[in-house]
């Protein structure tokens, strides 16, 4: 497999602590891994209410407990999400975002010396998301920075604009 350095990988972002857990979850059969510490919890099934954002994968906005929070497939390839799918929400610049998955697997320890701070030339997601890459059990894992996949500003206009558009249940 080519490989080529990731943007920004001399400098990991602040909250990224070297040889953590990461939660595993599957999107179009690629696996993945996400700070645990990011995560705030995982949710079945949603709808999504559509937004007019041309906000690169974003694909809309749940209400979870009152707050609007943007939802985003991180996959590239896909037009649109599974059937079944799970969010996962998790914390970036103090906002909430959810991160669709087809299938979430386990929590597991990676240490830092077993991440390469490299992504495959072929990566099926944005380069400036992946946070390195490692091997558990046999099995490829892309690490994925959340605080890269939308910014602070992306988040604040996704939810600001369609505020007026949604109501709360």
């Amino acid at each position: 497999m080519t490989e080529r350095p990731v943007k920004g990988s001399q400098t990991k972002s602040e909250t990224d602590i070297p040889g953590s857990n990461y939660l595993l979850f599957i999107m179009d059969g690629q696996c993945f891994g996400l700070d645990i510490l990011r995560v705030r919890e995982i949710l079945g099934s949603r709808s999504i209410v559509a937004t007019t954002q041309c906000i690169p994968h974003l694909r809309g906005l749940i209400n979870i407990r009152g707050e609007l929070v943007p939802v985003v497939d991180i996959f590239l390839e896909h037009t649109s999400p599974p059937e079944e799918n799970y969010t996962i929400i998790a914390m970036t610049g103090g906002m909430q975002i959810g991160i669709i998955a087809e299938k979430v697997l386990d929590a597991c320890d990676i240490p830092d010396r077993d991440i390469l701070h490299l992504a495959p030339a072929n990566a099926c997601v944005p380069s400036k998301i992946i946070a390195g890459m490692a091997r558990v059990n046999d099995v490829d894992v892309i690490l994925v920075d959340a605080g890269q996949i939308l910014s602070e500003q992306d988040m604040r206009t996704a939810c600001t604009r369609n505020d007026s558009n949604h109501t709360t249940a």
